[in-house]
């Protein structure tokens, strides 16, 4: 194989193996979004309540310390209460029971944003 051809070969290989690569999403549910590097946000409120059954939507930006892409995670500390679905720039936090949680939400640098969620019956 010549010279040229070792080199698209190359070139070939690379693209798919990045097209391969961005296919997976990031995989264990985080999601990976372009960002312009600003500090990670939420539109979420410090502190929600809900009632058992109800769901709040809300968008999640920035992050990632400057870089150009930053992956997203959402958890919740006791998913009992409440829990957090993320799907791109937005997640979804669910009230299952009465009590309390916290939801967080993390960029790929560790940053985090905390959502104080309350559950009460109606």
């Amino acid at each position: 194989m010549d010279r040229a051809a070792r080199s698209i070969c190359q070139f070939v290989v690379t693209v798919l193996v990045a097209i391969t690569l961005a296919a997976c999403g990031g995989g264990a549910g985080d999601v990976v979004v372009p960002v312009a590097g600003t500090t990670l946000f939420t539109t979420a409120p410090i502190s929600i309540s809900l009632i058992p059954g109800a769901q709040a939507e809300y968008q999640v930006g920035g992050g990632g310390a400057g870089t150009k892409f930053t992956s997203y995670s959402a958890s919740s500390s006791n998913t009992s209460v409440a829990t957090a679905v993320l799907s791109g720039n937005d997640f979804i936090i669910s009230a299952a029971a009465p009590g309390g949680a916290t939801i967080s939400v993390s960029d790929s640098t560790g940053a985090s944003v905390s959502i104080a969620v309350t559950v009460t019956l109606p």
